[in-house]
């Protein structure tokens, strides 16, 4: 391990997409006479106020982030739309300003980063995503009800329930614990959060999953049990519907499931299923109501 003062400021830098700020240039052991040769030879390179690159890092979106992190000073985040971004929100793209937010009183003035206050920053609200510090995904929800639809968000939300990156549970708590705010509006996501628990007691991880729920019910089906955990051949799965004393099973498939390595998971999931006994039912959101609801009814009265 290279202990000198540009060793550790190197050590740092990796972590950080090959950023440092002054003040963790001069904890590694630099001076400032040392700091300022190394821009002037070009080994540092300024990119915001007390924030430097090391020569090579490549110029990425992400490093920019990074970069408006590290200027905002202590406890800011990528926050709003470029956090949007890191978590994957549907349709999302990179060519919108950086936005961080900070807890500090008095906003630092960062280039063209737009800077948003929040004095209830919680530890709670503040994750990591690609190594970078950010809102959470309910808080970055929340904070983006001020800019953006209900079905935007809507499908956002389902999205994330879907990647297992949230809980509803998660979600529920951040819009209870926030207040409003200005354009802020907690009470959406919570008309969101309401109406997930009222179809499936909000197990179900989709919105295609509660359409074909409610397919179901309306067709008179037996309600089914969601997210029913099993062992089968002894591997541990979570169906998306089941009907235990009938070992019937049905999977409801979204985009996710179009890779060539989530058929195969898919495939060797169901034949360790029906080996156990089940029989395992699939449909997709292309899949006609009427023959979902006779694909179950034929298998439950087997």
């Amino acid at each position: 391990m290279d202990t000198t003062p540009d060793g550790i400021a190197a050590q740092r830098a990796a972590q950080q997409l090959g950023l440092l700020t002054h003040a963790q240039l001069r904890s590694a052991g630099l001076s400032q006479r040392q700091i300022d040769g190394r821009v002037r030879t070009g080994r540092l390179r300024r990119t915001h106020l007390g924030v430097f690159a090391i020569a090579g890092a490549p110029l990425t979106w992400e490093r920019e982030a990074m970069a408006a992190v590290l200027a905002g000073g202590m406890r800011a985040v990528a926050s709003h739309s470029t956090a949007a971004v890191l978590w994957g929100f549907p349709n999302q793209e990179r060519d919108r300003p950086i936005e961080i937010t900070s807890p500090r009183a008095r906003l630092p003035r960062i280039g063209s980063v737009r800077v948003h206050r929040s004095v209830h920053l919680d530890d709670a609200d503040v994750r990591s995503a690609g190594g970078i510090p950010c809102t959470s995904v309910p808080r970055s929800l929340i904070d983006l009800t001020a800019v953006r639809g209900i079905g935007w968000l809507a499908r956002s939300l389902d999205d994330s329930l879907q990647r297992n990156r949230v809980t509803v549970t998660d979600i529920q708590a951040c819009a209870e614990r926030l207040t409003g705010a200005p354009g802020r509006r907690p009470s959406v996501i919570r008309m969101l959060v309401a109406e997930r628990l009222a179809v499936g007691g909000g197990r179900t991880e989709s919105w295609l999953e509660r359409t074909v729920l409610q397919v179901l019910l309306d067709a008179g089906v037996p309600p089914p049990v969601p997210q029913y955990r099993v062992i089968a051949d002894g591997h541990r799965y979570r169906l998306d519907f089941a009907w235990p004393d009938q070992r019937v099973a049905l999977e409801v498939d979204g985009y996710l499931h179009g890779t060539s390595a989530a058929v195969h998971h898919d495939r060797e999931r169901d034949l360790h299923l029906r080996r156990a006994g089940w029989t395992v039912l699939r449909v997709t959101g292309e899949t006609p109501a009427p023959l979902i609801v006779a694909s179950v009814v034929d298998a439950l009265a087997r």
